[in-house]
Parts: structure tokens; C-alpha cells; sequence
């Protein structure tokens, strides 16, 4: 794609488009348009007293002899009723020329453009008061719209009548865009590929607890997961799945615990969270998947401000739970980073992580030469110690299915705006077939069905063919990508998650290894850990700041709180009455799962006391034990002993405790005194005894 399409504006401005982002300027244009036919098309005023809603226009691919049915809704926002009311079209007479002039339109060019109305108004009898809705439908011939040829053109819905008893006026605009391309003949199919995502937001706490507020609606049937599992059926599409979603699915099937207030709740297993995993596994048996790292971290905030090794570790637990949730597995050497975007040093990192092949948006690369037309999206751009094949997806589709699906009408809009956007793709080199990426948002949230409708329409579309990732892969990188080179605008910067966001999660991070480095066995929290920690880095907290602050907040404090439930109790001061002894010391475990640790005692002055320290020992879950260690006192007194846990390795486990040690022995001098003063004291009893006994005889 040129430079200059891609810097062009956003697909749809949603309220532009809904209130009219392409009508007269004055009424007094319309009014001649109709007498001639002919009118300039220019940007609607803001404060139009109605709103237009398209809710579909049919069929998808318009043919000569056929019918043009365009369905919608007029709103009366508020205030007085419409009356006298009429439904008509209009359309330009001449097709777009290119993509940069499609964008324009969508974003509310004043450009002047020749538009020719319609015959075949339709009326909407009575009257629509303050705040309802009347559903429209205008349909014509095709052949009354006097296309000249194949083309995209602009087609635009204009609602006319009174407001209260003022005089007959517009009252609303609304401006899309109806390709018509019946000459086969005229050009060659392009090859539509897409990315399918199904990425999930974090849903669990450090503990694999599920959080408050989370629910399974998205995978109910019509919710958002449900319904994009099932969308693609039997169109080809490369799966690009996070497995940490497939975990939380996996989860919430069974019983698991939720957080409530301070504490937490045990629920029973959700049954429609197991179907949906069972279906996806069906589903997904024969056809590509990749696999995202392990809870989709942002690469490039993780790269630009933290260890950017760590992305091994998600890569490599993204292998092992697609492997074992979906019975197969995922491919994890095609990258895709947030947004399509990433710097040069992010790549090396993906390239070192085991990525050969990256998903970049055409916005993130810089053509050579300018160009008239989009070209395949393939290319391979230069990283750490290697290059990397990059799949281009197209900024434009993007765009155009980033809209507010929430806005009424924006979902009919978007649909006919992708239809027209693939159609002058095929027709700016209509001889020349290309093949073009489509990579949806990762946590795209269209209406219930309407993906699948899409998908469905552009398959009964004569302009566009539907192929493989693979066809893309095997396709030669196209002269027009040929040195090009990597752009990371300041928009991707701003979008990047918080430097200190990522030190939060590497703080609670290194915490949490020193923790997982004393448990007996693998799994239990290791595997729980890890998924709140590349949560707390997901690219969902790109648009929620907050929400990920707070979450890296309470990982943290839970593997902190985690943390001191490993600790050495009991006395402080213990009492050695001799010159060798033990000293008793307790290491309590109140974590769920059992630790391996070995206490070291080291005397602060090693010529008064010396201690022989204890191997590892196991400690089960919940339990405490306590260990005698043997020291030998050289002198009278109070030694000071730092006392630290050490992990198998040999390196320490949290704070160093302290303990004093008594040693009350007497030594030789004391001793010999001790026997000189009891010899004293049983001479002393004996002669007086012999002394009772002699007095009787006496």
C-alpha cells in the first residue's frame, strides 16, 4: 500500500458516517440536484434533525438486470415528530479512482463530487414522533442507478420531510459506498487471507482464582468467543489462538474458586464453558492454528523495557497448553505483536524467541518508491542476526473492522466499506491478481453473527477469493516491498504499555522464582504464577491502564503474601547448659504444596560457637517441622545467629532471622568446685547421722 493510503484517515468516523459524512451543503443543491439530476456531494452538517441507520444493502454483488435494496432506520432523536416523509438515493456518476479517496470520503472530505439521484423514493407514511425508530427499505432497479462500469461508487440515503409544521426539508444523510463490478471479464480475483483471532483478557489471579466480575458470556452461544469460533466454518483462516484462553476455559469447566469480597467461593464446573473447548477442538483438528505467546504479553513494551528473554519462556508454555487443550499442535514461529507494529530490537527478540515469520501492519513499512496500488502483502525485513519473512496486513481492512460495533448502524456500514475497499484493491491492477492479509483486531467484538455474514458475503463476491496463509507464504516478495524498511511511529509508542508496568511484573517476577525454586515438584502455583504474569503484561491493558495497574498490583501482593508463608518460627533465644548441645529450630509451610529447604545457621562470632547446618528437608503442604542442629560453645554467653533458608541450588530464601544463642556451661574450675563443695556437703551429713546413733547408745 503507497504512503499516502496509509496515511490516510480512519475507515469509518462512526457519528461522520451515521449522521451523514458525505451530503449537500445546502438545500438549496438538493433542490437543483433534482431538477437536473446532478448535485455536488459535500460534508453534512452536524446538527441534522434526524439520524439514518443502514442496516443492509442487497445483493452483495449488484448485477445490471437486478434489484438494488438498501434497508435502514430513520431516528427521531427528539423533539417535534417527522411527517411528510421520503426515503430516496443518490450516487455518484462517476466510480472512485483509488483507495486514498475512499478514506477521504469516509472522513468527511468537502471534496466536490457529482452525484445523481435516483428515481424510486420511498415514503414512510405517518408521522415519527420524539424518540422512536421507523425501519426503511428503498429498492431499484440497478439498471435506474446508470452505472457506467465496473467501479465503486459512492451511494448515499437522504430522509426528507417536516419537523413539527415547518416546511418540507432534509432531515438526515447517511453516506456509504455500493461496488458494482458485473464484467468479470474486466479483472482477475483478489486473494483474501485471513487471521482469525480468539484472544481472551485475564480472568484469574495468581492462584488460578477466577476475578470478580469475570463470567462465561462470551462463550455462551451468541457471545463473543462463541460466535467468532464458529464463524469461519468452512472458509480457509489461520487460527492465531492464546492459550491462556483455553486454560481459563479448561478451568472454569470444572469447579473452581472465584473471588467474593475478601475471600473466595468454590463454583461448579461451567458446562458451557467444556462445550466450547470440545467444539473449538473439533473444530480446529484439521485446519492451521498459531499459537500466541502464553497470555498474548505486549513483545514490544516486554522488549523495549524488560527482559525480552522472557518471551522464550511464554512461547514455550503457548506450545505446551495448545498441545494438551487442543490435542494438536500450534505453530508458534509466526509473531504477531500488538497492533501490527514493532521496532527492530523487538523483532531480534522474536527472531531469538523462535519466530521466522512476523505479522506486521503495511502502515509499519515504508515502500522505496511510491505506489498507485497495493501490492501482495509478503516481504522479509532485516532483524538481529537474520532476517524475517513479514506477512503485510492491510491498514485499510483494519480500519475498517476496528469500528464501534456499538454504534447503531456501524456494523452495515463497516461490511460495505470492506466490500468496497477489496473491490478497488482488485481493480487499481485489475490483470494483475494480488494476495492481501486481513488481520482483524486481536479482541474483536462484532455484533452475533456478523462475521460469519461477512465471510460469507465476500465469498459470493466475483472480485475476491479466499486462500490459505500458506498461499501468502509461498507467494515470491513482490518487487514494490523490495527494501523496505521498518517504521515504529510515535502512535505504536504511546500505545506500548507503561514502562512501569513491566517493571511491576519483573519485580513480582524475580519474587516469585525464588518461591517456585523451593517447590518439591513442578506445576500447582509455578504454573499459576506464570499466567498472571504474562497477564499482567497482556496487551489488553493497552486500552485499559487502570485495570492493568491494578492487576500487576494484586499479582504482586499475593506472591509477596505467598512469599511469608514460608518462614522460620519459635523462640528467639534458646539455652545451651553445656559446652555442646542442639539448637531447636521449626520451619513452618503454609503454602498448599510441599517445599524443599535447608536451613543455615551462621554464628556471628565463629570462635565462641560453631553448628554443623542440616541437608535439605521436605516440608508437606500446611505443615511445619522442626530440626535439631548441633553446636558446639567454646565460651560462656550470648552468640548472635543469623538464621536463612536456602533453596537446592544453594541460594537464599527470603529474609535472614535472628537468634541468640545462651551458653551457660561452667568449665573446669566450676566444676571441680562444684565436686569440692558436694564432697563438703555429704561429709557434713554423714558425721552428723554417726552422731544420732551414738547418743541413743549413750
Amino acid at each position: 500500500m503507497s504512503a499516502r493510503w496509509r496515511r490516510a484517515p480512519a475507515v469509518v468516523t462512526a457519528i461522520a458516517l451515521l449522521v451523514g459524512g458525505v451530503a449537500p451543503a445546502l438545500l438549496g443543491g438538493a433542490t437543483a440536484g433534482a431538477s437536473s439530476g446532478v448535485a455536488d456531494v459535500r460534508t453534512a452538517a452536524a446538527n441534522q434533525d434526524g439520524r439514518l441507520e443502514l442496516t443492509s444493502i442487497s445483493p452483495v454483488a449488484p448485477r445490471p438486470a437486478g434489484r438494488v435494496t438498501v434497508r435502514g432506520n430513520l431516528v427521531n432523536p427528539g423533539g417535534d415528530a417527522f411527517s411528510d416523509l421520503s426515503i430516496g438515493l443518490r450516487v455518484s456518476t462517476a466510480p472512485l479512482t483509488s483507495r486514498g479517496d475512499l478514506a477521504a470520503i469516509a472522513g468527511g472530505s468537502d471534496e466536490r463530487r457529482s452525484m445523481r439521484t435516483v428515481p424510486g423514493a420511498t415514503r414512510i407514511p405517518g408521522e415519527v414522533t420524539s424518540g422512536r425508530v421507523s425501519p426503511w427499505q428503498v429498492s431499484v432497479p440497478a439498471r435506474q442507478l446508470r452505472l457506467p462500469g465496473n467501479g465503486v461508487y459512492i451511494l448515499e440515503v437522504r430522509a426528507s420531510g417536516r419537523v413539527g409544521n415547518g416546511e418540507l426539508r432534509e432531515l438526515a444523510t447517511l453516506t456509504t459506498f455500493l461496488p458494482f463490478l458485473p464484467n468479470a471479464e474486466g479483472y482477475s480475483p483478489t486473494k483474501l487471507t485471513w487471521i482469525w483471532p480468539l484472544v481472551g483478557t485475564p480472568a484469574r489471579d495468581a492462584h488460578g482464582v477466577f476475578l470478580p466480575g469475570t463470567s462465561n458470556a462470551e462463550l455462551l452461544p451468541g457471545g463473543r468467543l462463541a460466535d467468532l469460533a464458529v464463524a469461519p466454518d468452512r472458509v480457509p483462516v489461520t487460527w492465531m489462538v492464546d492459550p491462556e484462553l483455553l486454560d481459563s476455559a479448561a478451568a472454569l469447566s470444572a469447579e473452581h474458586e472465584r473471588q467474593e469480597g475478601r475471600g473466595t467461593t468454590t463454583q461448579e464446573g461451567d458446562p458451557a464453558a467444556g462445550r466450547w473447548l470440545a467444539d473449538l477442538r473439533t473444530r480446529l483438528a484439521n485446519t492451521p492454528v498459531a499459537a500466541l505467546p502464553y497470555a498474548d504479553p505486549d513483545v514490544v513494551a516486554l522488549t523495549r523495557h524488560g527482559d525480552p528473554d522472557a518471551l522464550a519462556k511464554a512461547v514455550a508454555r503457548s506450545k505446551e497448553v495448545t498441545g494438551a487443550r487442543l490435542g494438536r499442535e500450534s505453530d508458534t514461529t509466526v509473531a504477531w505483536p500488538a497492533d501490527g507494529f514493532a521496532d527492530a530490537r523487538t523483532l531480534g527478540a522474536l527472531r531469538r524467541a523462535g519466530a521466522k515469520t512476523v505479522v506486521l501492519s503495511s502502515s509499519a513499512l515504508m515502500l522505496a518508491t511510491e505506489r498507485t496500488y497495493t501490492p501482495t502483502g509478503r516481504a522479509r525485513i532485516e532483524a538481529e542476526d537474520g532476517s524475517l519473512e513479514v506477512l503485510v496486513a492491510d491498514q485499510g481492512l483494519i480500519e475498517t473492522l476496528s469500528v464501534d460495533f456499538g454504534v447503531p448502524g456501524a456494523a452495515a456500514l463497516a461490511a460495505q466499506r470492506f466490500l468496497a475497499e477489496t473491490a478497488l484493491i482488485t481493480l487499481e491492477r485489475p490483470n494483475a491478481a494480488r494476495t492481501i492479509l486481513v488481520a482483524p483486531p486481536r479482541r474483536w467484538a462484532p455484533p452475533a453473527g456478523w462475521s460469519a455474514g461477512l465471510l460469507d458475503a465476500v465469498e459470493r463476491t466475483p472480485w475476491v477469493r479466499t486462500v490459505g496463509l500458506a498461499s501468502l507464504s509461498r507467494t515470491r516478495v513482490p518487487t514494490e516491498y523490495a527494501g523496505a524498511s521498518l517504521v515504529y511511529p510515535p502512535s505504536a509508542t504511546a500505545a506500548e504499555l507503561a514502562a512501569a508496568q513491566v517493571a511491576r511484573m519483573e519485580q513480582a517476577a524475580d519474587a516469585a522464582d525464588g518461591l517456585v525454586r523451593l517447590f518439591a515438584r513442578p506445576g500447582g502455583l509455578e504454573t499459576t504464577y506464570t499466567g498472571a504474569l504474562f497477564s499482567a503484561v497482556s496487551t489488553a491493558w493497552r486500552t485499559n491502564r487502570s485495570g492493568g495497574r491494578d492487576y500487576a498490583l494484586a499479582v504482586s501482593d499475593r506472591i509477596s503474601s505467598d512469599i511469608d508463608q514460608v518462614q522460620v518460627i519459635g523462640r528467639d533465644l534458646v539455652t545451651l547448659s553445656s559446652t555442646r548441645g542442639t539448637i531447636p529450630l521449626t520451619v513452618s509451610n503454609q503454602l498448599d504444596q510441599a517445599i524443599r529447604v535447608r536451613p543455615v545457621l551462621r554464628p556471628r562470632v565463629g570462635s565462641r560457637l560453631s553448628v554443623t547446618n542440616p541437608d535439605l528437608i521436605t516440608i508437606g503442604a500446611g505443615r511445619k517441622q522442626t530440626v535439631r542442629v548441633p553446636a558446639e560453645a567454646s565460651s560462656n554467653g550470648i552468640t548472635q545467629v543469623d538464621v536463612q533458608l536456602l533453596d537446592a541450588a544453594g541460594n537464599p530464601f527470603g529474609d535472614t532471622t535472628q537468634l541468640r544463642v545462651n551458653v551457660t556451661s561452667f568449665g573446669k574450675v566450676g566444676l571441680i568446685v562444684l565436686i569440692a563443695a558436694g564432697s563438703v556437703l555429704f561429709g557434713t551429713a554423714i558425721l552428723r547421722n554417726v552422731r544420732r546413733l551414738r547418743r541413743p547408745a549413750a
